[in-house]
């Protein structure tokens, strides 16, 4: 982060009038470990804006330990989509979602798997106490105008 990104987010923020709680912001989590004091800092920054902070793509190469996770101020944990698209083949990596989803839960974190493609997965994570979930399986990515004819239709 900038050292103005969250002054100058937190003036949009109020210029324009919304509830800050309905923005919720992803933060890779390479970008974290880059420089945890100074993330931390500036995520708590953030959080006192009043927006939602999501640390997205856990269980990539750069993902953060365990104690560094308990030091971040994120409410969502989003769960790697390698993960998620392996873990109906391989149990050890059906393990570590099962793992990653109940450790965010002990620290009131919630969680997005990524990636999801079949029913079984979406069961799987369901059962296992996942938060959310997103992949092709409920949508493709969509682009502005398919995604207002989307909920038209709802």
């Amino acid at each position: 982060f900038t050292e103005d990104f969250v002054a100058s987010l937190g003036a949009r923020i109020e210029a324009a009038g919304i509830d800050p709680a309905l923005l919720r912001l992803e933060v890779p989590d390479a970008g974290v470990l880059a420089d945890l004091d100074r993330a931390t800092e500036r995520l708590e920054e953030l959080r006192a804006l009043g927006v939602s902070l999501a640390l997205d793509d856990f269980g990539g190469e750069d993902t953060p330990g365990v104690a560094d996770l308990k030091r971040l101020p994120i409410d969502v944990l989003k769960v790697h989509r390698s993960f998620v698209l392996g873990m109906e083949a391989e149990p050890s990596l059906d393990a570590l979602v099962r793992g990653v989803i109940t450790l965010a839960g002990a620290l009131g974190i919630q969680t997005v798997a990524a990636g999801v493609e079949t029913e079984a997965q979406l069961e799987h994570l369901a059962e296992y106490g996942c938060s959310a979930v997103q992949g092709f399986l409920l949508s493709p990515p969509l682009s502005r105008d398919a995604f207002e004819a989307k909920l038209a239709e709802l």
